[in-house]
């Protein structure tokens, strides 16, 4: 594995990155680590998975251990979540369905949307309107194999 060939992933690394952590410093850190991960194991790398696959387990693994470190850091931060629950009860009737006006819209196949990327587009949108603390969750559940 060249360095030119890890350069190439880059673009979907950070991609993930930001949307996982929120924070754009923090996901330029966590991709350099990977990359550079990547370059110092390429000798261990022995084929049995694509070479984008290997390096993002190691960006998922650099995520994880980002977010320990920042759960052990105090947040002198204000709350992030402006997600009421009125603003989402708002969303669906007085039978608890989904008002029609907020239904979501037929997708068609799903298994051929994830390779589309207009979907990812879509999907980026999506994360970045969820609360920041709901995204991360969801991310770490569907991205990172997290437990609930």
């Amino acid at each position: 594995m060249n360095p030119e060939e890890l350069a190439a992933f880059r673009h979907d690394l950070l991609r993930f990155a930001r949307l996982q952590l929120r924070d754009n410093a923090a996901a330029e850190d966590v991709v350099q680590e990977s990359l550079v991960a990547a370059l110092s194991a390429a000798g261990q790398f022995e084929g049995r998975a694509q070479a984008k696959t290997w390096v993002f387990a190691i960006l998922k693994n650099k995520i994880i251990d980002h977010l320990r470190q920042r759960k052990r850091e105090p947040n002198l931060g204000g709350g992030d979540d402006d997600f009421s629950d009125d603003a989402f009860d708002a969303l669906f009737d007085e039978t608890q369905h989904w008002k029609p006006a907020e239904r979501p819209s037929h997708w068609g196949d799903p298994e051929r949307s994830l390779e589309d990327s207009r979907f990812w587009s879509v999907f980026e949108a999506c994360l970045d309107k969820l609360p920041e603390n709901t995204a991360r969750v969801f991310m770490m559940r569907e991205f990172l194999g997290f437990e609930t």
